[in-house]
């Protein structure tokens, strides 16, 4: 049953049974369309014509410039050539080089990208084409110059783009040479101006008139109101900025309705009389009295940390304003300004400006003032002065306020000009009373700055080393090897022989342990550090045992407070501090005055940043060995009744760091110090060793020695 449904199911689908269903249309009735296609083959010709292919394409039209875009673009047509000739060096072809984003724009950082061109291609090897090697060079130059990246990451991503491990060395190098690219910045402003016609007009930099300098008062003038008027050409190449002097007129109201305007007459723009490069000109002056003998080589020190190329840039800066040209005669502002750009790498404008501005002034006061107390040279140098046409700097010199009291009457006397005071007898100047009111005149005025250091240990005062005769140099990678021959011993007839260990008392000898006889400088020493309670400055090279000398101070605050009778010591009378530079040094000191203390009962401990000390263990401590630093925090809170107040004996070790940046803190020390020994009355003794120490004599007056004795 089910199979002979599903037949008569699929019957009834067969065409013999569906075809009487199906409406057949008469065609003799229908109309065919002329243009309806038939599906034959037929011939386009006459039918397509040449100059109709593409003319259905449409583009977009390029957007119409603002008046205002139009305005600047004359402006700039009107500047001269020079100041557009900074905006690129490259060449033509390598302008065609798109995707590039940095391109060098000065001389200096044409060379520098040079460098780092050339290092890439010889670090990625191959023989690579130009644009690899420059899309290579940019994409490294981005990840120098990104600030939110790290050292590795950046160092990680330049591996990957040169396909090569750098060593630090060689990233080091690129790293530096980073750095010299200092008009990265501006790729980014010339984006942002769009300009990109005006830009190709300067790609060539004019290497006999040198790279136009902008120090921004062009942008400071933008605000600046102007005055338009109609100029008298129509054409764009013949627009002239006529001069502000002799043009009056209306404001920046009338110049705005005016470019609103839209007409295509030329406007002339010109700038009012008094602009703000003018105001920032009077700022740029420099008093007379404020230059010294050193003050552009403090000016110069800002920008340039190593003491020898300060000194050479200040010397080459002084000559180069006041030299002369070729032809004998004074050389011309600009020449000046060019050869101290060249000078100063053409990074440092605003040193420049100021320099420039007051060329006149630098030079003379600088001689003047390097004249000093030699009389017939001051005098000389005035008299040249005079000659040379600058009476007005020699008069601001010898009248201290002049220069700024003369200022403020000529500000003040055209402020006057616009109000309308009452005619009258003006009133007399009030007098002014010179000098200190109730005190002597100073007799020498004290330049603070001048005296500043900073330049910590690295400092070398003397500027030759004589190596005694067999020394030896041996130079490897990185470093110098000499060898220095050990001097031959020389005795004295009249020299002490060495002190042996039985003069001094028995309770003594144990701090010394088997030691038979104190050496040469120990026995110098002796009289002055056990039997005299006077500061000491001991001076001796490494390995002298100027720690025994300290050693003998400390039995000598020991035998104070020990019974001769029975011997004991009153451990709670004193106690004894140990500064040593390093916390390495602290704790070997502790564990060598340790063991040869411990003979007598008393305790030696260490008290640093990493090793605090409860009070109790303070109060069972005689022998503290600290730190400059945690010392000085000590004694800066100390009270009536702290234990600092038992301290008898203070020894520094390695006190010449009174000449590196922890100097400060050891000054204090000593200064707290001695002032307190001042007010109080209770006698504290201080001992200073030293294996370097040039200035002896200056040291050992700080410290209160006796030059005789300590």
């Amino acid at each position: 049953m089910a199979d002979n449904e599903d037949a008569k199911r699929l019957n009834q689908y067969k065409y013999s049974a569906m075809s009487n269903l199906v409406l057949q249309a008469d065609r003799r009735f229908i109309t065919r369309r002329g243009d309806d296609s038939t599906g034959d083959p037929e011939s386009l010709a006459g039918r397509i014509n040449l100059n109709d292919m593409g003319s259905r394409n449409a583009r977009e039209a390029a957007p119409a410039q603002p008046a205002a875009q139009d305005a600047q673009r004359k402006r700039k047509r009107a500047e001269p050539a020079q100041s557009a000739r900074a905006s690129g060096i490259l060449s033509q072809a390598d302008l065609n080089i798109e995707g590039l984003r940095y391109r060098p724009r000065t001389p200096a950082t044409q060379a520098t990208y040079t460098l780092i061109n050339t290092l890439v291609a010889q670090k990625m090897g191959g023989d690579y084409g130009l644009h690899i090697t420059a899309s290579a060079t940019d994409s490294i130059l981005e990840y120098l110059k990104d600030q939110d990246l790290k050292d590795f990451d950046k160092k990680r991503e330049i591996d990957d783009i040169i396909g090569v491990s750098l060593s630090s060395k060689e990233y080091n190098e690129l790293v530096n040479l980073g750095k010299k690219i200092t008009d990265y910045d501006a790729q980014d402003e010339d984006e942002n101006m769009g300009d990109a016609d005006d830009a190709a007009e300067g790609d060539d930099i004019d290497d006999r008139q040198g790279v136009a300098v902008d120090f921004g008062d062009e942008d400071e003038e933008e605000g600046q109101s102007y005055e338009v008027r109609d100029g008298e050409g129509d054409s764009d190449d013949e627009d002239v900025i006529e001069d502000p002097d002799n043009v009056v007129g209306a404001g920046t109201e009338d110049a705005e309705d005016m470019a609103a305007e839209g007409d295509e007459e030329d406007l002339v723009f010109s700038a009012p009389t008094v602009s703000r490069s003018a105001k920032a000109d009077q700022e740029d002056i420099i008093p007379a009295h404020e230059i010294d003998a050193f003050w552009l080589q403090r000016q110069i020190g800002q920008l340039y940390e190593d003491a020898h190329i300060q000194q050479d840039k200040t010397s080459q800066a002084l000559d180069m304003m006041s030299g002369l040209n070729e032809d004998g005669e004074e050389k011309q502002l600009r020449d000046v300004e060019n050869d101290l750009m060249e000078l100063f790498d053409y990074e440092h404008p605003e040193l420049v400006s100021k320099l420039v501005k007051n060329r006149d002034k630098v030079v003379w006061v600088t001689r003047w003032r390097r004249a000093g107390e030699d009389e017939p040279a001051r005098v000389a140098v005035e008299r040249e002065m005079v000659q040379a046409g600058h009476g007005s700097i020699l008069k601001e010199l010898k009248t201290r306020q002049q220069g700024t009291d003369g200022q403020a009457q000529g500000k003040m006397q055209f402020d006057l000009m616009d109000l309308d005071t009452a005619t009258g007898k003006p009133a007399a100047p009030e007098e002014k009373k010179e000098g200190l009111v109730g005190g002597l005149q100073p007799s020498r005025n004290i330049n603070l700055e001048n005296l500043v250091f900073d330049q910590g240990n690295h400092l070398m005062t003397n500027p030759s080393v004589k190596l005694p005769q067999g020394s030896t140099k041996r130079t490897f990678k990185g470093y110098d090897e000499i060898h220095v021959p050990a001097p031959k011993r020389k005795r004295e007839d009249f020299e002490t022989p060495n002190l042996p260990t039985t003069e001094l008392p028995e309770w003594a000898r144990i701090g010394f342990g088997s030691s038979k006889e104190l050496n040469r400088i120990q026995t110098r020493c002796f009289p002055t550090a056990f039997k005299d309670d006077g500061n000491m400055l001991i001076c001796a090279p490494t390995g002298s045992g100027k720690t025994n000398v300290a050693m003998l101070a400390m039995l000598r605050e020991i035998g104070k407070h020990r019974n001769p009778e029975t011997g004991e010591i009153d451990l709670d009378a004193f106690k004894i501090i140990f500064i040593a530079p390093l916390k390495a040094l602290v704790q070997e000191q502790v564990g060598n005055f340790g063991a040869r203390l411990a003979p007598y009962g008393i305790k030696v401990s260490e008290l640093t940043g990493d090793r605090q000390l409860t009070k109790q263990q303070i109060a069972e401590t005689q022998v503290i060995v600290t730190t400059p630093e945690k010392w000085d925090v000590i004694t800066r809170k100390a009270t009536d009744t702290s234990y600092t107040n038992l301290v008898r004996l203070i020894c520094i070790d390695e006190i010449h760091l009174l000449h590196d940046d922890r100097g400060p803190v050891i000054e204090s020390i000593v200064s707290r110090q001695i002032r307190k020994v001042e007010q109080t009355g209770e006698p504290v003794r201080i001992v200073g060793l030293s294996a370097t120490l040039p200035n002896y004599r200056d040291v050992a007056t700080f410290l209160r020695v006796d030059m005789n004795k300590g």
